[in-house]
Order: C-alpha cells, then structure tokens, then sequence
C-alpha cells in the first residue's frame, strides 16, 4: 500500500520499441503461411483415411489418366482400361450417399479439392454406380470361373462312367473280397459280400510272414495268373486322378455364384435408362447376358446330373450317401496307382529271378571241348585263306597248350586202353624221309600209327619229321571229312593224334649238346 505506480513517469512508447512484440513481424508470418497454404494445400472435405485410401487407388490404377476417361471408361464398360482387379477397387472406392451429399453442398472452388474429391465428383451422378461396377466385375471374371468349373464337372462325369462300366476293375475286386474272405474265414467278417473302399489300403500293408512282400503282390500275382487282361484295369480309368481333386462343396459353391451373378446382371439390364449417350451399359451386358446364359444352363444342367449319377454310384459300393468324389475317387486311384507298383515290382522279381536261375545252369554245365574253343577266341580262328576247319583248329589250340598229352595220360590208365609208345609199323603213303605228305598224315590219323621214319643218324625208331613247318602245314590242311569215319571216329582220331604227337615230342628231347639236331629242336618243342 506504500507504493504507487502513479507516481512513476516513464516513456512508454519507448518501452514498447525495446520490449514489446512486433505486430509487424507477426502479421508477416501469418500471411505468408496463409498465402503457401493456399497455394499448395489441398482442401479435404471427406473423412482423411478414405481420402487416402482413394488417392492411392488413383495414383497406382489411373495414372496420369484425367477422371473425364475413368467415367467414360465405366459407362462404355472398357475392358482395356479397366480390368477386373480395377473394378474391385473402384467398388471401394466409391462415393457413397452421405459423401454425395456433403459434395454436393460443397460451395468453394472445387479446382482446390483434393484428389479424391475431384473424382468422386466426376462418377457420382452414373445411376447405380456400385451395382453396376459388381455386374461388370462379373461379366470380367465370368470365363475364367467357368474355365475353372466345367473340367471339374466333366471330370466327375466320366470317372463315373468309367467306373460303372469297367468289367476290369470289377474283376480286380473280386478277386480282392474272395482273398479277404478266404483270410478272414472263421470270423464274424468272413463270408462277406461285399467290402468298403478303405479296406483297400489295407492291401499294401498287409505284409507276408517273411516281410518280404505284401498282399498287394499276391493279388497281382493271382489276378496275373487268372485274368492276366485285368492288370490294366487301370487304364480304364484315366478321370479317376482329375475327379479326386474335385471339392463338390466348391463346385457347387462357385456355380450359385454364377446363378446370382447373372440374376444380378438381368436385374441392372432392366433398371438401367440410359440418359447419357456415353452409356453403353444396357446394350453391351444384354447382348453379353444372350450369348453367355445357354452355356451356364448347360453346365448348371451338368451339375445335376453329376449329382445324380455320383449318389447312384455311391450307393451301388455301399458307401454313405455323404461321401463326395474326393473321397470316393480319392480311394480307388490310390488304389490303382498301388496295384500298378505291384504289377511292376513283380515282374522286376520274376526277371531278377529267371537271370539268376540262368546264371546258376550256366555255371554248373561243364564247357563242351567245342564251346573251350570257341570261348578261346582268335586262337581257333582259320588261317587267312582257309575255309572253316573246327576240328583241327581245336586239335592244334589242344597241342599248344598240352591237353592232348593230359588225355593221352588219362587214356592209358584206363582198363583195355591200349596206345603205341614207339610204333614199328608205318602207315601206308608215309615217306621214309622229307616232310611227311598229306596221305600219310590222313593215314597216321586213321590207323593211330604214326610213321616209322628211317632217316639216318636217327638209330631207326620213331622220329620227328625233317621239317615241322612242313607237318604243321599238312595237319592244318587236312579237311574234317578227310578224318573218315564221321562223328564216331574222332575220339579214335584224336587219341591216335595224341598218341603220334606225344611219341614225337619224346625223340624231340635233347640227347646231348653235341647232337646235331640241336639247332631244330627247340623250335619244334615250342610247336609241339
């Protein structure tokens, strides 16, 4: 109460210049970011998330496209410019009734409005907007739904035919509940007359007592024996795999969809006034609605009997009304596809078991003297020039290697076995020197004497002839028929052979190193 500001005498303009805000300064400010606001900002008069939403839309779908053509587009229903994914969107994004209204009410300048604004204001006078944006979003999607629809139909059709009309697959069954009575015999599921298609799994896991097969293999292997034709009962079948990936609930779900689409689309045809020239709705969905409906009554008529037909099939196997094709076709071509590994699997044992028999003969059949030779390869082989000679080319191939010495040993220990150690006697048209000529070789073979060769400096006695490459020649140049005899004579032939060529072998040795036969006598050794 001491104090009083009365009596304080100041300048106060002057403290206004020093402390107080300017108005200017603030004044400035706030023109300014009213002149940018006015400038750049946009004015929103609908909710900001919807408007976003819509403006997105419009950016990614209709780039640089002016609204004017997107309303064209919508009335002449371009399906150039608007797909059926873009219809789904402008179902979205379009004006509804209060947002109609409140745009209508809108008295400023509508250059400033934002995007989605603008083009709500450019659509929402075209009648029925949203509905006719679903009836075209359906005539777009329309083909491919029926594209989806009429294999799965089709499908479910013929698998039921070809079912019904397999006698194969009717044999195959058979067989499979005369098994399954047969095993269960004896029990309350013995004496069946029939079986449900899920005992057919059962097949494949029903293993032998060694776990080496499965009942599966032994109804292959009975039907095979049987009714061999009933093997390919699944070819019977082709549909069976198509129709087990049909879901009826689906099918029968997308046709209604369909039956209401074209409700609705008949509907908006009758409604529809065309006021604006630009509106080609009604002329280009009827004419569409003419040409399309025949092919759905066909297929909506397929439907039904796709029920029908599939209910009697059913119930012909006894299974429950409620089975659907998935499940029932489900069944027989897992069915199929085991029986079909099991033909397979068994015929891969039965020639896994026919090689193995084979190899086992094989090996326990002795090698005829004729086969040893011909498995001795080009050593049996004629010289060049020559024709075929079996015999004798076996008979030399037994010389190189010394077979025949090994049978001349065994011949002599046989009872009544009687073969000449030096032979006294010779053959008739052998020559006492040189080498010997074809006649007494032919003569030596036959008689079983081989020549008594009296050259000097050999002491008599039985000797090699002067020239082996000369004997060699002789012997390959004798035919087989030269042998005589036939087939019965050349166990004789080739002891008495065995018996000559050994005899020779033995003067062959060496006596001394001073022998004057040594410089020939390894050759002929290596030959003989």
């Amino acid at each position: 109460k001491e104090l009083s500001d009365d009596n304080a005498k100041f300048d106060s303009q002057e403290l206004e210049e020093l402390f107080g805000v300017k108005e200017v300064v603030k004044k400035d400010t706030s023109n300014s970011g009213t002149m940018r606001n006015n400038a750049n900002t946009a004015v929103t008069i609908l909710d900001m998330k919807r408007a976003n939403n819509c403006a997105i839309m419009l950016s990614s779908r209709f780039s640089k496209i002016p609204f004017s053509a997107i309303r064209a587009a919508i009335l002449q229903l371009d399906e150039q410019l608007i797909s059926a994914e873009i219809a789904e969107n402008l179902i979205n994004n379009v004006p509804v009734a209060e947002e109609i209204e409140l745009l209508k009410s809108y008295e400023g300048d509508k250059a400033t409005l934002g995007a989605a604004e603008q083009f709500f204001m450019s659509i929402m006078d075209i009648p029925n907007l949203p509905n006719r944006l679903k009836v075209f979003q359906f005539k777009l999607t329309y083909q491919e739904s029926m594209n989806n629809i009429r294999p799965d139909v089709d499908s479910v059709l013929a698998a039921v035919h070809e079912v019904d009309k397999s006698v194969r697959l009717k044999q195959v069954l058979e067989y499979v509940l005369a098994i399954g009575n047969y095993l269960n015999g004896g029990t309350s599921r013995g004496q069946a007359y029939g079986f449900k298609l899920e005992a057919l799994k059962k097949l494949r896991d029903t293993k032998t007592a060694d776990n080496k097969s499965s009942l599966m293999h032994y109804l292959v292997q009975t039907v095979g024996t049987n009714k061999p034709d009933a093997l390919q009962f699944s070819k019977d079948l082709k549909h069976i795999g198509p129709a087990a990936r049909v879901s009826i609930q689906s099918l029968q779900s997308n046709v209604q969809q369909l039956k209401q689409g074209f409700k609705q689309a008949e509907a908006q045809v009758e409604a529809n006034s065309a006021s604006d020239p630009q509106d080609l709705f009604k002329q280009k969905m009827k004419a569409w609605l003419e040409l399309q409906l025949k092919a759905f009554e066909d297929l909506e008529r397929d439907v039904g009997t796709m029920e029908e037909d599939f209910a009697k099939l059913v119930t012909r196997f006894g299974e429950a009304k409620t089975t659907t094709p998935d499940t029932f076709f489900g069944s027989l071509s897992e069915f199929a596809e085991s029986f079909d590994k099991a033909v397979r699997e068994n015929e891969q044992r039965k020639a896994a078991a026919a090689k193995q028999a084979a190899s086992a003969a094989g090996a326990a059949r002795p090698l005829s003297p004729q086969a040893a030779g011909a498995a001795a390869g080009p050593k049996n082989a004629a010289p060049p020039g020559r024709g075929p000679q079996p015999q004798m080319a076996q008979m030399m191939d037994q010389m190189k290697q010394g077979s025949f010495f090994r049978m001349r040993r065994q011949a002599s220990t046989q009872p009544g076995a009687e073969l000449p150690n030096k032979p006294s006697v010779s053959g008739p048209g052998m020559q006492t020197s040189g080498p010997p000529s074809r006649g007494g070789i032919l003569a030596a073979l036959q008689s079983g004497e081989p020549r008594r060769d009296n050259a000097p400096g050999r002491g008599g006695g039985t000797s090699m002839p002067s020239t082996g490459r000369s004997l060699l020649q002789g012997l390959r140049n004798t035919p087989d028929a030269a042998l005589g005899g036939g087939p019965a004579a050349q166990p004789q032939q080739q002891q008495a052979g065995a018996a000559m060529l050994a005899d020779w072998k033995q003067q062959l040795r060496p006596r001394s190193k001073s022998s004057k036969s040594e410089n020939y006598k390894p050759k002929y050794t290596r030959w003989l």
